[in-house]
């Protein structure tokens, strides 16, 4: 249970520094605060007119029950509006195709992240009461890991959309990610080249990306490979290095092109 914990710590920390490189490249967030109420709800009513109560109150507490009513409890859109209005408290939460796989990723890393333990798959179209425990749960969280976000709508469409939902896809044309966990009496054939075999699993498939972690007295990511091919029908991987690092931590920078966040496997021993 502890090195599963400590994988999905470094996993998670993983997707937060791809977040920190690529969340303001992929957002454009002077837009975004720019843009008004009616335009962005027209879009998302596929720019048919669409339209607000006659009166909105300027405290939330009075503001949602007018607009349950009013948008008949419907999440994307009342989302939407009380991000405009009060971006420190409430996040925008686009209803997708991939929510079922965002909640994968929330369950996933429960065991490390307690607070993603929710009781519920999905928060659904009508789903209004889910979101604002969604809602309460992640702006907690946005607030603590980044405390000099006021306004986390970017930093929070980021980690939903594109880094849980991504991870979690199982479709062919995403690569995916695995952890593989090594001990210190595979260190050396680890270094013995940038092309090595290694033991893996039946499901992973060539081009997937593995994040070589080495144990105690390393306790890091240190490596990056591409996994090739299978050489055998015991699961023996052929793996091209990607990347190495020789200090006490593995700095992830751009994803190598052509692989995207794709779902997670985790394996430990060699």
């Amino acid at each position: 249970m502890g090195e599963r914990i400590d994988e999905q710590r470094l996993l998670f920390q993983l997707l937060l520094d791809d977040l920190k490189q690529h969340a303001n490249k992929h957002y454009d967030r002077k837009s975004i605060r720019a843009r008004k109420l009616e335009e962005a709800l027209r879009e998302l009513n596929n720019w048919r007119d669409i339209a607000l109560p006659s009166r909105l109150p300027s405290t939330p507490d009075k503001m949602i029950p007018i607009l349950r009513e009013h948008f008949k409890d419907d999440v994307t859109f009342i989302s939407l509006i009380l991000n405009h209005c009060f971006p420190d408290k409430y996040f925008f939460y686009r209803v997708s195709k991939i929510e079922q796989e965002i909640f994968q990723g929330l369950d996933f890393f429960s065991e490390a992240i307690p607070q993603f333990a929710f009781q519920f798959s999905g928060v659904g179209t009508k789903g209004f009461d889910r979101y604002l425990e969604l809602n309460i749960v992640l702006m907690q969280f946005a607030h603590e890991v980044w405390p000099k976000v006021a306004e986390p709508q970017i930093e929070l469409s980021y980690f939903l959309y594109q880094g849980l939902g991504h991870l979690f896809l199982e479709r062919d044309q995403y690569h995916r990610y695995w952890v593989m966990a090594t001990k210190e009496e595979y260190f050396k054939h680890l270094d013995s080249g940038e092309n090595l075999d290694w033991s893996g699993r039946k499901e992973m498939k060539a081009g997937d990306l593995v994040f070589m972690y080495r144990t105690a007295p390393r306790s890091a990511i240190t490596d990056i490979f591409r996994h090739c091919s299978m050489i055998t029908d015991t699961f023996t991987l052929l793996l091209s290095r990607c990347a190495r690092n020789s200090g006490s931590k593995l700095a992830v920078g751009r994803r190598p092109r052509g692989t995207s966040l794709g779902r997670v496997g985790l394996r430990c021993g060699r």
